[in-house]
């Protein structure tokens, strides 16, 4: 089923700050817009699907904005003219997911012109912090990644709070084990390999996906997703060295679960740290001081052993088996795209066993 009318705005805001007294809700004004031209910076992953990939059964238009004002249009005015637009939801990555959530409170104040939301939900991602985000009337999905959890981990991980149903508290965390903060497989930041240890291969489109598809069906058709659990934090360093609970193959408990850690043939660590001394060469796409910076928020892949394999696959076609019917598996529960099946595919038929 192929449906014209959905638009997934994915957007980076330059708005001063906007706060009313008690969230009074009032017409929003009229904004101004530049699109930007090029290779998208904010959420680069998406970008490898087909153009008219149907994802979550719906043709979208990813676009990239930058934006003065808030996010409404008006005849003649804006990127979304002429679009035959139902719902709209803002995403934000890193940076941009944090002007995302100092957003949210002109959000409950500033409204279309029939006083209805701007936005009809939002999709904050590669975000933690030090208190829980704060309540809207439209669904909300925050994903953290492994970065932020374990960044987290010594204070309690204070970002997370219940999931909720209730309009006013439509809510989700989902923590995707094994995904990073940056996506260092196709990020050229990333090649040549800065860091100390080898950068994840972990494709961060595919974990990210799975909240985009759930808030897609949650915005357009009202179907409440399921909840999931967190990432387990032990704070047991001593075990494992890790602040996260590992399973026996060294890889997060808990979260959003996926083939690359629930039939591995690697483990997937976060943060990683910067190569000592520095190689000679780093990408021309950042400077030299900036190599710290990149590794601290990619994560890395370590190979399991030759006896772990052995002991999880009795060949390459026992172990291509079990990851097609784990993405199988996946794809029927709602956690993976099927738009994601021959990357997944791709890269275990890539792998060589002892």
């Amino acid at each position: 089923m192929r449906i014209q009318k959905f638009v997934a705005l994915f957007v980076f805001l330059l708005m001063p700050s906007l706060v009313a007294a008690q969230f009074k809700p009032v017409a929003a004004p009229i904004p101004s817009f530049k699109e930007v031209t090029g290779p998208g910076s904010l959420f680069p992953a998406l970008q490898r699907l087909p153009a008219d990939e149907d994802l979550a059964h719906f043709n979208y238009i990813v676009k990239e904005f930058f934006v003065s004002g808030t996010a409404q249009g008006k005849s003649g005015v804006g990127p979304l003219e002429g679009l035959p637009m139902r719902k709209m939801i803002l995403m934000g990555t890193s940076a941009s997911a944090a002007l995302l959530t100092a957003y949210l409170p002109a959000h409950l104040s500033y409204r279309t012109a029939g006083l209805q939301p701007i936005f009809d939900g939002f999709l904050p991602t590669s975000i933690g912090g030090e208190s829980p985000i704060m309540k809207v009337d439209v669904p909300l999905i925050l994903m953290p990644t492994m970065t932020e959890i374990v960044a987290g981990a010594a204070t309690g991980n204070r970002y997370r709070r219940p999931d909720g149903d209730t309009i006013g508290d439509q809510f989700r965390i989902y923590e995707v084990a094994g995904l990073a903060h940056n996506d260092s497989r196709i990020n050229p930041v990333y090649d040549p390999d800065p860091c100390k240890y080898p950068v994840s291969r972990f494709p961060q489109g595919m974990g990210l996906s799975a909240g985009l598809e759930r808030l897609i069906q949650w915005v357009d058709k009202g179907k409440v997703p399921p909840r999931a659990t967190y990432v387990v934090v032990d704070n047991d360093l001593k075990n494992d060295g890790s602040v996260l609970a590992l399973d026996a193959n060294g890889n997060p408990k808990g979260g959003v679960r996926n083939t690359y850690v629930d039939v591995p043939v690697n483990r997937y660590v976060s943060p990683n740290e910067t190569k000592l001394p520095p190689i000679s060469n780093p990408s021309p796409l950042t400077a030299a001081a900036s190599v710290e910076l990149f590794c601290s928020i990619a994560g890395y892949e370590m190979p399991l052993n030759p006896q772990q394999l052995k002991a999880l696959y009795k060949s390459k076609k026992d172990y291509q088996s079990k990851v097609e019917q784990r993405a199988n598996q996946l794809i029927k529960e709602g956690w993976l795209s099927p738009a994601y099946k021959d990357l997944i595919l791709g890269d275990a038929a890539k792998v060589t066993l002892p």
